[in-house]
């Protein structure tokens, strides 16, 4: 096993060296510099994968804020009325599952804007124009967004579900029983 030295290691490929998988003579890396058909392959392959799994994700959040709300409107709605603390801690998760929508539908509008002004900074890139680094601000921009906005409905999801559930009667949670002893 040769040393490796300082300069030549990478501490994000763990064990391995840059030389050991050199770049092949048509690589379109050549000299740090990546060729205009790279990029455009790779600002395509990146469009169509961002739009295929981000909204995904997002209506995924979407679904448990939204089944969650149902779930907890189909609990207060049996036949025997639940307690006062219960029906407020539910009143306030119920607000919360619905910023939880909101914030997951907001996530996906920022996270098509992103890729709208990724899309344009990478055009502006290959075209020469001098402003896509506009483009790149305003994308990394709407992509904060985006991620604020998809922690903050998880956030919501737990934050209304932890509520809700602190308040519950032991008598009002339903155990399953298990065999005979």
């Amino acid at each position: 096993m040769s040393h490796v030295a300082p300069s030549r290691w990478y501490p994000h490929r763990f064990w391995r060296r840059p030389s050991i998988f050199p770049l092949r003579p048509s690589s379109p890396r050549r000299r740090g510099r990546e060729s205009s058909e790279y990029q455009a392959t790779r600002a395509i392959a990146d469009y169509q994968a961002s739009a295929t799994t981000v909204p995904q994700a997002i209506q995924a959040l979407v679904l448990i804020n939204g089944g969650a709300a149902t779930a907890l409107l189909a609990f207060l709605s049996k036949a025997t009325p639940p307690p006062f603390q219960t029906v407020l801690a539910a009143s306030v998760s119920l607000i919360l599952y619905a910023f939880g929508v909101g914030f997951a539908v907001y996530s996906m509008w920022s996270s098509s804007q992103s890729t709208l002004f990724h899309a344009l900074y990478w055009e502006g890139m290959l075209s020469g124009d001098s402003n896509a680094t506009n483009d790149r601000t305003t994308a990394d921009r709407w992509l904060w967004s985006h991620r604020w906005c998809f922690i903050l409905s998880g956030a919501c999801f737990f934050l209304a579900s932890l509520i809700f559930a602190a308040t519950l009667q032991p008598s009002a949670v339903v155990v399953p029983y298990i065999g005979a002893s």
